[in-house]
């Protein structure tokens, strides 16, 4: 559900309210739960930048960024050294896949830096 409101034509306040949403319901998670999980996380989030509606226009598709580089950063911060590990090889693989959507990959190179950065 909240994937489709993220993408949907919705205010900026209204992505923004996602992404504390986001926050809120992985902080909620156990570690455990979250390193088992942060593939399809990663994956998921990412997605959201690549949705339909998401490139209505350019202050949409960066506060769209914004949003998923902020629920990227705050899930370092339930992530064990292991999980972030993954985390960075996860994101590196995206990456390689998305050279061509440049929002994409801007807010893969913002996170990894977050992440290297606690390494």
């Amino acid at each position: 559900y909240l994937a489709n409101a993220f993408t949907r034509s919705v205010t900026m306040e209204g992505r923004l309210s996602l992404a504390h949403a986001y926050v809120a319901f992985l902080k909620n998670q156990s570690s455990k739960q979250v390193e088992g999980h942060i593939l399809l996380i990663i994956r998921h989030l990412l997605s959201l930048l690549t949705g339909g509606k998401v490139f209505a226009s350019q202050a949409d598709t960066l506060t769209t960024r914004v949003c998923v580089v902020h629920v990227l950063c705050a899930l370092a911060e339930t992530l064990g050294e292991l999980g972030l590990q993954l985390a960075v090889r996860e994101l590196l693989e995206c990456h390689h896949k998305a050279e061509t959507n440049d929002s994409v990959v801007v807010c893969i190179v913002d996170v990894l830096r977050t992440y290297v950065s606690l390494l």
